[in-house]
């Protein structure tokens, strides 16, 4: 959770952080030259509780942004987002570390009990949380998720290195790593093996997305999925294991019945060549979600516009799109306020003001 802290000078224990901040990462594919180093990714977990920031005394927001895991693409989106607002920002009154987390459905659940301050949610599961359905039926329906702008388009992608794999219902008694728990790849996987019949007939892996490469390239498993904009690190991983041939399960049988029964969900593609080397081999039609920056309705109005008002200039933007190039398919997709509508999201009060700063007619639907 966000604390403030003075700027007369950082304690041992803040200096602490900041080392520790420096030596972080988990070996995600790397960023461009031009972008953040993995340095962002603290893993540093909650951040201790305190009082709002106050400007006119002179002090500063500490906050921190769930992210995901290695081998994931939000791992390096909190990361870039992290090291930009504490390096490239000027905001010398916010600082900011990035959490490893299981994924979307985990940053959600953290945003809402303010065990994070902020972090990147899916609309899809938004929707539910909103809702007390699905992942989230056993809770309360949520009410402090506040959106700041959409980060990415996602599409669920279904990779093998089996060629007798030719559908979602081939899975059928076979190994599947599904994605770690908390994370929007575990649930997409959830509804288009629902959706295609074997949920129940499928022998499960809940590893992380590099872990699940691994595995498939040692025959432990038969198949991963992942769900996020390409290209997703891990299914780079495949395509770049020598001697073996990775391709997309097609998902066309399934499509149908999971638009029909999520609303939530959209319809995604997954551009031919999207990998190189052919893969995949055509257009991969798909289903998948618009991912938003989220952050707890009690983090100040001011950081958040202030935020917004750095990343998203045309430096911030150059910046976020070399540190993870999914953040390229979020701003196509900006404002985002009929996702937000149909998720049943409202924006941060300093995301309303931004907005509305840069000319957008913010509906009404979306204001707190």
């Amino acid at each position: 959770m966000w604390r403030a802290t003075h700027r007369r000078g950082l304690s041992l224990l803040a200096l602490f952080a900041l080392v520790l901040v420096a030596c972080a990462g988990e070996g995600a594919t790397g960023p461009t030259e031009a972008g953040p180093t993995d340095d962002g990714l603290a893993g540093l977990g909650e951040a201790a509780e305190g009082e709002a920031p106050d400007e006119s005394s002179g002090e500063d927001a500490q906050l921190t942004v769930a992210g995901g895991g290695a081998g994931s693409g939000v791992y390096l989106a909190a990361g870039t987002v992290a090291e930009w607002t504490r390096t490239r920002s000027g905001l010398d009154h916010v600082r900011m570390t990035a959490q490893t987390t299981g994924g979307l459905i985990e940053n959600v659940r953290l945003v809402e009990g303010h065990e994070t301050d902020m972090g990147f949610g899916a609309s899809s599961q938004m929707f539910q949380a909103s809702r007390g359905e699905g992942p989230f039926e056993e809770e309360e329906p949520y009410e402090n998720l506040r959106a700041l702008f959409p980060a990415w388009e996602a599409s669920t992608q279904v990779v093998t290195f089996d060629p007798e794999i030719e559908t979602i219902a081939d899975l059928e008694g076979k190994r599947v790593n599904l994605g770690p728990p908390g994370s929007s790849s575990a649930a997409s996987a959830e509804v288009a093996l629902r959706a295609a019949g074997v949920w129940d007939q499928v022998e499960k892996e809940v590893q992380d997305w590099s872990e699940g490469v691994r595995l498939m390239q040692d025959n432990l498993v038969d198949a991963f999925f992942v769900a996020g904009p390409p290209p997703f690190p891990a299914v780079q991983e495949a395509v770049a294991v020598q001697d073996r041939d990775a391709r997309f399960v097609p998902m066309d049988d399934v499509i149908p019945d999971i638009l029909q029964e999520h609303p939530e969900q959209i319809e995604a593609t997954v551009a031919a060549d999207a990998y190189g080397g052919g893969v995949p081999s055509e257009d991969y039609p798909s289903v998948g979600y618009l991912a938003f920056l989220v952050a707890h309705a009690d983090v100040p109005e001011d950081v958040v516009y202030d935020l917004m008002e750095s990343i998203l200039t045309d430096e911030g933007r150059e910046y976020m799109e070399a540190g993870y190039d999914g953040f390229a398919t979020g701003f196509a997709n900006f404002p985002g306020f009929e996702a937000l509508e149909q998720a049943g999201v409202k924006l941060h009060p300093g995301a309303v003001r931004y907005w509305q700063d840069q000319g957008e007619e913010v509906p009404e639907a979306v204001i707190p």
